[in-house]
């Protein structure tokens, strides 16, 4: 078995080359009526407490600049984004649709279904789609897009391997006449790309985190966290969210009064400590990242191995912050089989998926909390904005850079409300309300 420490200063080297072409809730969980196909669903930002410091200006954490790791962290305003040319189409259209869909990867079944939902809804309006699988190569990816270019599709959904790389990639195609959407990941607000509907990264964590420090409250917290990747930023993103969520309940459970907004600059610092370190210490409040395992690879397989190698070397660790849901599958069959309880002797929280044998595992008291992700809401979010935009005539060019499922913590007290197994594997779809920029800054301007 690798050592934790070789391959995080391996992934420490990656991330550097990464950051040098990148460039740069409430206080409780949401409790969630049961969904239904006509919720209304709009994105949940930080409460609107501090967003201003003590002269006015905009909260640190806004103008930050980690695109890798505070992905989801919304302004309370945003610039326009109508001067971006996007190659959106002028007129509405009763044609076929061709699509085409590069997507990640097919090697979990949150992939699987993001492309099995985005082909249904196709098929039910009668449209063309291409879907090629990029293998989490950008190269591929880039490939995908000229393949794209060359049959004249009418628009491209790009799931990105890389955000840096998928902008130039988006560029290429909008230089084309083609417009793309994103799914999964935010790219930079001054790429060409429409929107990317995807899930919160950092709010759905940031939620999920506070189911945590409610938990832990009085006890010392000694984690492990597991990243799908170290320097993807929805990897990253989820595990910062774990950290600021769990800072802000502990900081509250010890009478300070410090802004949300403050205790994300405190989870930030912790996260530059992984990256450096692959530890972190907040020893105000008591908490500390003692280990991390920087490529479990979003799958079972690599959250089982990365448990394994945390709690061999770690085995003090009470809590896992897992990226996402067949990591935290895995890690708790490791938790197991080397002879400790799952949520007694150590908890798992999951950031992101609602996988449905996650939700079977709140239920059962061996996982804590996961968050709200179903793939069939990408899915079906993504071609409803298509339909909106090429046969009813909506105006995307000045739209919000992602449009988000609502991040939700999902935990003992709602989960019969998501869970639905066997109509799907994932917790019940909420379609994403579609914002442009006027209407989201009307509804969070100061």
């Amino acid at each position: 078995m690798k050592k934790i420490a070789t391959k995080l200063l391996t992934l420490v080297l990656i991330l550097s080359m990464v950051a040098t072409f990148a460039g740069c809730g409430q206080d409780t969980p949401q409790n969630s009526a049961p969904p239904s196909a006509t919720s209304s669903a709009t994105p949940n930002e930080p409460a609107d407490t501090g967003s201003e410091g003590q002269s006015g200006d905009l909260h640190e954490i806004y103008t930050y600049g980690d695109v890798l790791s505070l992905s989801g962290i919304k302004p309370p305003t945003f610039n326009s984004r109508a001067h971006i040319f996007k190659a959106l189409p002028e007129e509405t259209t009763d044609k076929k649709l061709k699509i085409g869909l590069s997507i990640v990867s097919q090697n979990t079944a949150w992939f699987v279904e993001v492309g099995d939902s985005i082909k249904r809804f196709c098929d039910a309006k009668g449209w063309d789609l291409t879907m090629l699988i990029a293998e989490f190569s950008p190269e591929k990816q880039s490939e995908h897009v000229d393949t794209f270019i060359t049959m004249g599709v009418d628009v491209i959904l790009i799931d990105p391997t890389d955000v840096a790389a998928a902008k130039e990639m988006v560029q290429r195609a909008v230089d084309a006449g083609i417009p793309c959407i994103g799914i999964g990941q935010e790219l930079a607000e001054d790429s060409a790309i429409v929107t990317s509907v995807m899930s919160n990264s950092y709010m759905n964590a940031f939620n999920v985190g506070l189911v945590a420090g409610d938990y832990f409250e009085g006890q010392p917290i000694k984690a492990g966290a597991m990243f799908g990747k170290l320097g993807s930023g929805s990897s990253e993103s989820r595990i910062n969210g774990f950290m600021g969520a769990i800072l802000y309940k502990r900081a509250q459970q010890a009478g300070d009064n410090i802004s949300k907004e403050d205790a994300m600059i405190l989870g930030q610092k912790m996260l530059e400590q992984i990256r450096a370190t692959g530890k972190a210490i907040n020893e105000k409040y008591d908490f500390e990242v003692l280990c991390s395992n920087g490529d479990a690879e979003w799958s079972e397989i690599g959250g089982m191995e990365a448990a394994e190698e945390m709690i061999t070397g770690y085995p003090d660790v009470n809590l896992l912050l897992v990226d996402q849901d067949f990591m935290a599958v895995g890690a708790l069959q490791a938790v197991e089989q080397m002879g400790y309880e799952p949520g007694k002797d150590i908890q798992i929280i999951s950031a992101a998926d609602s996988y449905y044998i996650a939700l079977e595992y709140i239920q059962e008291g061996k996982i804590l909390a996961t968050g709200y992700g179903p793939a069939a809401a990408i899915g079906e979010g993504v071609i409803n904005l298509v339909d909106k935009i090429f046969v009813q005539g909506y105006d995307a060019n000045d739209m919000v850079i992602s449009t988000d499922l609502d991040p939700i913590a999902i935990y003992s007290e709602n989960v019969d409300d998501f869970y639905d197994y066997p109509n799907t594997q994932f917790a019940k779809a909420i379609v994403p309300t579609y914002l442009t920029i006027p209407e989201y800054n009307a509804a969070h301007g100061n």
